[in-house]
């Protein structure tokens, strides 16, 4: 797994690539023709806090062949930095531009993660969207913080029968990836992505925020209103300290010395 080569800019600690969404899809797209195995994590605020705690985190980022990112507190903190990402690359959009390129050309789908019939039920929606796409296979796995050896054996078997062009995970952040990291080796696949919530926003009944509230970067808010229970710590607690921290990380570069 070799990273693409599309430039990245450092955000504490994080290497997020430098891409906005026609950019992410050229580059998953060869990726599919190198014949390697390729990881690629969408990077949020969450990410980068989850990441300056946990350092195999950060590692793990680091190593993907691609950082999406995922909010636009990330665009903001690559313009406060002075190496500007030119635009959003969010995963649940990247995954319906895939679908359409994918019918086109023929790549193939497979769908893991997700509540109860989730994945199945994505997998019906993007088909019926986009004539002549291919999603040879879906599963939505029961809820374990780690899952148990033989169901993770059967999980990837399942997956390497179907021998898909790019599976997309929905296990929710960080959990996804880390999955995604410890199992690539084994898995027969070209990419590998987690794109969390994308699962709930087009497999459930959840829906995605307006365009209004995704443009003016209060998707988070439409997230948290809808299960402000489980959303409240990472979006009131962790992730204030953002956009100070950043500032701070500008301020120590043109420090002198």
């Amino acid at each position: 797994m070799s990273p693409d080569s599309s430039p990245t800019v450092d955000i504490l600690g994080c290497r997020v690539s430098r891409v906005a969404l026609p950019g992410a899809l050229e580059a998953v797209e060869r990726m599919i023709r190198s014949g390697a195995k390729h990881q690629v994590v969408c990077v949020t605020v969450n990410s980068v806090i989850c990441a300056r705690r946990d350092p195999q985190l950060r590692s793990l980022y680091n190593r993907a062949s691609l950082a999406l990112p995922d909010g636009l507190p990330i665009i903001w903190a690559s313009r406060i930095l002075g190496e500007p990402v030119p635009g959003r690359a969010a995963g649940p959009d990247l995954l319906l531009l895939t679908a359409k390129a994918a019918a086109r050309r023929g790549y193939t789908f497979y769908l893991m993660g997700g509540g109860s019939g989730i994945a199945e039920r994505l997998a019906e929606r993007l088909a019926s969207a986009n004539p002549g796409l291919k999603v040879v296979g879906a599963y939505s796995p029961p809820y374990h913080k780690r899952f148990p050896r033989a169901l993770n054996d059967r999980i990837i078997a399942g997956i390497n029968a179907a021998k898909p062009d790019i599976l997309w995970v929905g296990l929710g952040s960080p959990k996804q990836d880390q999955w995604i990291a410890e199992n690539l080796e084994r898995l027969s696949v070209r990419v590998a992505i987690g794109v969390g919530a994308a699962f709930d926003m087009y497999g459930g009944e959840a829906g995605r925020a307006p365009l209004w509230m995704q443009s003016s970067g209060l998707e988070w808010f439409y997230r948290f209103l809808r299960e402000p229970r489980r959303l409240f710590r990472r979006y009131f607690l962790e992730a204030p300290p953002f956009l100070p921290l950043v500032i701070l990380q500008r301020l120590r570069r043109r420090a002198p010395g």
